[in-house]
């Protein structure tokens, strides 16, 4: 005869977790969290990516919750060992965590393949009923746990875990309206910029000339890396992880520079060992003018490229595929439309050419895609006479920068 959940299945034993078959075709992405997609697998599962153009090659898979509770102490470790066991066969990360002993952890219990920079880490919580259910957080192992990427990923699958716990919704589903001002505060303080100059480099052909934001931080560092993702990581992590331009013609490889500002000598750069001026250690003419930030919601009536090009997708006559990297449609009801979205840290998968929702403040752009997810990221406009005539999304610029 069972006895009731006792024990270690009882300390589990928290709160209900349930998603209904018909609100899966709706989710696309992760509400509270910029830059992570959700798809629910055909068996339940969901798996929730961050495949970005930064660093981060990292995934969190969730099990469904069982439908029978377990309803012994000696059934809730025969389950955990048998759910520790089919994680380990799954994932190849992941294989030697059926050799470790899986702990409680004050929510649940959870093992990780190792101690230091783990590459699989497994959490099994369980509902108020003993309906077990697990969360796995898989990671390339690249970067130290005290990174600020690491910190958000680690986070971010703490909140999961809590989420199902409580039962509390974390999926957004279409319809649904998120607050993006909200994104700006999980910034750090010392990625806030402060200032923002133009390096500008003629090309030869076809190509036009090509207009980088250089952005100087208040930490007193500065970065010619425009499409990170402020929100999760920091220029230092950049420089060390990023190998490779984003494109041929930039500035090339995500750098940090040290910067300082005197009455006498201006702005200066810190690079090479020595202080040099912006042009000398960026190899580009730097223009006087300002990169402007954006006021608070800032609402825009911006049009950059070519009408022939917007207005046939506006009016759903054409695909947005249409349109060209220069295309740029920001209206003051708060939504864009355009050709490149210049953000390098959006999933790998996802083309340049986006329509959605906007939310600028300060030097940071936030742009909830249609489709998902939202990202957020660095910019700015030009202003002339109190108008905008030219705007700085990450990589891209659009209209007239001189």
């Amino acid at each position: 005869m069972k006895t009731k959940l006792s024990g270690l299945a009882a300390a589990l034993a928290i709160s209900l977790f349930a998603m209904t078959a018909s609100a899966h075709a709706e989710i696309t992405y992760l509400r509270d969290f910029p830059g992570w997609e959700a798809a629910v697998q055909p068996n339940g599962a969901i798996r929730i990516t961050r495949t970005d153009r930064s660093i981060l090659a990292a995934y969190i898979y969730l099990f469904p919750t069982d439908k029978t509770p377990v309803t012994t102490k000696e059934e809730a470790f025969s389950r955990i060992d048998a759910i520790k066991n089919t994680v380990a066969g799954d994932f190849k990360n992941c294989a030697p965590i059926k050799d470790r002993e899986a702990k409680p952890n004050g929510m649940g219990m959870e093992v990780m393949d190792r101690d230091e920079n783990p590459k699989c880490h497994l959490f099994i919580g369980a509902t108020k009923q003993g309906h077990l259910f697990a969360n796995v957080r898989l990671e390339d192992g690249a970067l130290g746990r005290k990174s600020l990427p690491s910190q958000r990923s680690a986070g971010i699958f703490l909140s999961l875990a809590v989420a199902r716990l409580k039962g509390d919704e974390f999926l957004k589903s279409k319809d649904e309206i998120v607050d993006l001002s909200q994104f700006k505060m999980l910034v750090h303080e010392d990625n806030m910029p402060v200032h923002a100059i133009i390096a500008h480099k003629p090309l030869v052909g076809l190509y036009g000339d090509w207009y980088d934001a250089v952005y100087l931080l208040k930490n007193h560092t500065a970065t010619n890396c425009a499409d990170w993702d402020p929100s999760f990581y920091t220029p230092s992590t950049l420089a060390k992880v990023k190998a490779k331009p984003s494109a041929i013609f930039n500035l090339g490889p995500c750098k940090i520079f040290a910067w300082k500002k005197d009455p006498e000598s201006g702005l200066s750069l810190h690079a090479a060992g020595e202080w040099n001026s912006p042009a000398e250690v960026l190899d580009r003419n730097i223009l006087e003018t300002r990169i402007s930030p954006f006021t608070e919601n800032e609402k825009l009536m911006f049009l950059s490229g070519s009408k022939a090009r917007l207005y046939p997708v506006v009016q759903e006559k054409a695909d947005i595929r249409t349109l060209s990297d220069e295309d740029a449609f920001f209206t003051p009801d708060g939504r864009f439309l355009i050709g490149d979205i210049g953000l390098t840290n959006r999933p790998l998968h996802l083309p340049k050419q986006q329509s959605g929702r906007y939310y600028i403040d300060g030097n940071f752009v936030i742009m909830e895609l249609d489709a998902g997810p939202t990202l957020v990221g660095l910019g700015g406009k030009i202003e002339v006479d109190g108008k905008v005539t030219g705007l700085f999304i990450g990589s891209a610029a659009f209209g007239d920068i001189q």
